[in-house]
């Protein structure tokens, strides 16, 4: 019994482990826009949610977070570490890229080099935004993307209605929202017809984040459909375990103890 608690291991396999997916490039939206609230409980915090609810989503795919307003930078690059990428996405903050507005071309063209050069397939970029005050020719770096073939999907985050920009203290307290030149409150909207555009001539999907309830599905079922290739390889080796066979001596010598003749001893004699 204590050889088979001991764990005997004879002889040894080797088994291949391989991950199969998709590269997914995420590009997240931080213009002072994004703090408008007709989304609860204001657009950037419901892009931040759904983007966690895409890496449910996403596992077994290698993953990357992009973030822009006037310029864009790499927050985290191609992983499969899920964790590592959600710490990443939590620090991100409106104001985490330090010059404002919306320049999306240049982040997607940033977002491209990401991905392997060379490869026409394999490769989904999920844009977040809210669609405002766009600088770069959009549609020009959609048709580079599609060249490389990147398909990039849009998830379009405010109302058509718009709202204002809150501007609020250190504490969170609305101070007053965000003005024009002319003294005007600034109302911003939902832009999705450039949006739209690199959908389109990428092959992508949309999907719009308008209200309290809104559906990802098409993104994730155009992902999942991916043709996948290999991502990570992994040699295993296993010993087999040998436990069985003195645990199997030790059941039949307790059987085989049960079963002999006990010898009773003989009664003292009477004196």
């Amino acid at each position: 019994v204590l050889v088979a608690l001991a764990g005997p291991r004879f002889g040894k396999r080797t088994i291949q482990l391989s991950a199969r997916g998709v590269d997914v490039v995420v590009l997240l939206d931080t213009s002072s826009s994004m703090l408008a609230e007709a989304v609860a409980p204001n657009r950037f915090e419901r892009a931040k949610l759904e983007v966690s609810r895409l890496l449910d989503q996403l596992h077994g795919h290698r993953v990357a977070l992009v973030v822009f307003a006037g310029r864009s930078h790499v927050q985290c690059p191609l992983t499969m570490d899920y964790g590592a990428f959600s710490m990443f996405l939590s620090s991100v903050q409106v104001g985490s890229v330090e010059l404002g507005g919306t320049a999306l071309a240049p982040a997607i063209d940033k977002a491209c080099k990401l991905f392997k050069a060379g490869e026409r397939k394999y490769k989904a970029l999920v844009v977040f935004s809210d669609g405002e005050n766009h600088s770069g020719d959009l549609e020009a770096a959609a048709r580079d993307a599609a060249k490389q073939g990147v398909v990039i999907h849009v998830v379009g985050v405010g109302t058509a209605q718009g709202a204002p920009i809150p501007i609020r203290d250190e504490s969170g307290k609305l101070k007053e929202y965000q003005k024009a030149q002319d003294g005007s409150v600034v109302i911003t909207k939902l832009n999705l017809t450039g949006l739209s555009r690199i959908a389109d001539v990428t092959g992508g999907k949309i999907a719009l984040l308008t209200g309290r309830t809104a559906s990802m599905a098409p993104i994730w079922s155009a992902i999942r459909k991916m043709t996948r290739k290999e991502l990570q390889s992994r040699t295993y080796t296993i010993y087999n375990e040998r436990f069985q066979y003195p645990l199997l001596l030790a059941i039949l010598l307790i059987i085989t103890a049960a079963l002999l003749p006990t010898r009773a001893k003989p009664e003292a004699g009477r004196g």
